[in-house]
């Protein structure tokens, strides 16, 4: 088992992981998590500090084609310290080739069942 500080990013073939905290100023405002993620990463990237599902793609100049995701959580969706929130439970696959290319599911769970 590894455990990773909060703070340190990780690399997952071509896919960054964060946390999500990483950045100062919430990245949660502008439409959705993955949204404010994509504005400030610049590059493919998947986060989970928000527990939301989302996700935000655009193509660049370059025909580079840039998506990243937050994901739900695995945990009680209305602590008594945050009991109004948007939250959602989820969790996400990824699947790599042998040259770090990746693939993304990002799942939803509602009334126990998993959504796509």
């Amino acid at each position: 088992m590894v455990v990773v500080d909060e703070f340190t990013p990780m690399r997952l073939g071509k896919l960054m992981i964060l946390h999500g905290s990483e950045y100062r100023f919430s990245i949660s405002n502008p439409v959705n998590p993955a949204r404010g993620l994509f504005l400030r990463a610049k590059t493919s990237c998947m986060c989970s500090h928000f527990h939301q599902t989302s996700h935000h793609s655009e193509n660049t100049l370059d025909d580079r084609y840039i998506t990243c995701w937050s994901t739900g959580c695995l945990c009680q969706l209305h602590p008594k310290w945050m009991p109004l929130n948007k939250w959602n439970a989820g969790f996400a696959v990824v699947t790599l080739d042998e040259k770090g290319s990746f693939s993304v599911s990002n799942y939803r769970i509602v009334d126990g069942k998993i959504w796509r």
